[in-house]
C-alpha cells in the first residue's frame, strides 16, 4: 500500500509506505470503546482497524476493541470466560492476512478464548470490512453480520508451528 502526505508547504508530496505510520508500540495494546450504556453487558467485538470497530458500536451498541493490523490478532489480551466476536476483514483466502487471523484464532482459542467470528456481509478477497458495510448498507446490515457470528471452527485455525 502506499499513501501521500502533503507537506507544509503545499508544494510537493512525498510518498510514503505506511498510510498509518504508529508512534508507539500497537501490538497488545487494542483502542477499547466501551459499550453504550442502554446495551449493558453482552460479548466483546474485536475488529482489526478503528474505523470498522466504531462501524460496529454505532450499529449495535456493543462493546468493540481495534487491534490495528492483522499482525494484532495474536497478541489481543482478550478476556477469558466472556464471548469474543471477532471480526475480520474479508482478506482472500491463502493471503497473509488471512494466514495470520488463522494462526491468532488458534492462539486465542488455544489460551481458552470463547470466540465467535462474524464475517462482513462483502465479497471474499476484496478486503472490505465492516465499516464498507456500513458505508454500503447501513447499520442494519452491520447488525445482522454481528448477530450471525458463528462459532470459530478447526476451519477457521492453523497452527502457527507448521
Amino acid at each position: 500500500a502506499r499513501a501521500e502526505r502533503i507537506k507544509t508547504n503545499g508544494k510537493r508530496r512525498a510518498l510514503i509506505a505506511y498510510p498509518k505510520p504508529a508512534f508507539g508500540q500497537i501490538g497488545g495494546f487494542p483502542a477499547r470503546f466501551p459499550a453504550r450504556s442502554e446495551v449493558g453487558a453482552g460479548p466483546l467485538v474485536v475488529a482489526e482497524g478503528p474505523e470498522s470497530a466504531l462501524s460496529i458500536r454505532q450499529a449495535t451498541g456493543l462493546e468493540c476493541w481495534a487491534v490495528f493490523g492483522v499482525s494484532n490478532w495474536k497478541h489481543a489480551p482478550l478476556p477469558k470466560g466472556r464471548v469474543v466476536i471477532l471480526a475480520p476483514d474479508r482478506d482472500a483466502p491463502g493471503s497473509k492476512a488471512a494466514v495470520a487471523f488463522r494462526r491468532a484464532v488458534f492462539t486465542q482459542h488455544a489460551q481458552g478464548g470463547r470466540l465467535l467470528v462474524a464475517e462482513a456481509p462483502e465479497p471474499e478477497g476484496s478486503g472490505k470490512d465492516l465499516n464498507d458495510t456500513l458505508q454500503r448498507a447501513g447499520d442494519a446490515a452491520v447488525r445482522a453480520a454481528i448477530m450471525a457470528a458463528r462459532p470459530a471452527t478447526d476451519a477457521d485455525m492453523e497452527d502457527p508451528e507448521r
